[in-house]
């Protein structure tokens, strides 16, 4: 077998997953392209790790938001949380359905004033699509918001960011520098059917979950911090 090379980009691990099953044949090659986009499909179905707070990644802006909805941008792929970020106004702002919002929206005629609740609205035929220009979930706000001293309404938020696709050789994203190895074995997965090697499929499978478990650690790890580890030292009377 050849050495295998540093995953650092699409070719390279195109380089990667043909040397570790030692096969470089045009039929192999010609379903790499599919086996590839199977299992980035499926990494970023499951990822939930890539957390970022709008306005730090945003040059410290927050986001104006005028009358419902607002479109969020195609990199919005959760919302965790969503705060007011004004001048004025600093407060919390509690999800709800859209049908709950709607419900709301009844009970004022859906007048505008300082929002204290919001909804997404995930447009999946446009949301995340690679073919095609993508747009972001949609935000509805209650009550709808207005201006408060000739400031626009602006909310902040902290969400999960949906990495860039690997279309071309030397494509390239956060999530495949930090972590070669889960596109590695998200890869392998989707070969075995192809290749006929089922016995080889809970291999690559198990390798695949144990890197996604040990990723979502290292997010809440960081996120949370470690343990309280000081020492209680026994009381002497």
């Amino acid at each position: 077998m050849a050495n295998l090379p540093v995953i650092s980009d699409r070719s390279s691990l195109v380089t990667a997953v043909q040397t570790w099953v030692d096969r470089d044949d045009d039929t192999f090659i010609s379903a790499l392209p599919i086996i590839l986009s199977n299992a980035e499909a499926r990494i970023r179905r499951n990822q939930n790790w890539f957390s970022r707070v709008f306005s730090v990644s945003n040059g410290g802006a927050a986001l104006n938001v005028g009358a419902n909805p607002t479109q969020l941008p195609s990199h919005v792929k959760t919302i965790r949380s969503m705060w007011a970020s004004t001048d004025q106004w600093k407060h919390p702002l509690t999800q709800l359905s859209f049908d709950e919002l709607r419900r709301l929206a009844m009970t004022n005629r859906d007048a505008a004033a300082i929002p204290t609740k919001y909804a997404i609205v995930a447009e999946m035929d446009l949301w995340m699509d690679d073919d095609t220009a993508t747009a972001g979930p949609l935000l509805y706000l209650w009550p709808q918001p207005t201006t408060t001293d000739g400031q626009s309404f602006a909310v902040d938020f902290k969400y999960v960011f949906d990495p860039s696709p690997l279309v071309n050789p030397s494509d390239t994203n956060a999530l495949l520098r930090r972590h070669p190895d889960v596109y590695f074995y998200a890869a392998l997965a989707e070969t075995a059917p192809y290749l006929l090697h089922d016995e080889r499929l809970p291999l690559w499978e198990s390798r695949y979950q144990q890197v996604v478990k040990e990723i979502n650690s290292e997010r809440e790890a960081a996120e949370v911090g470690a343990p309280n580890k000081r020492i209680n030292l026994p009381v002497v009377f």
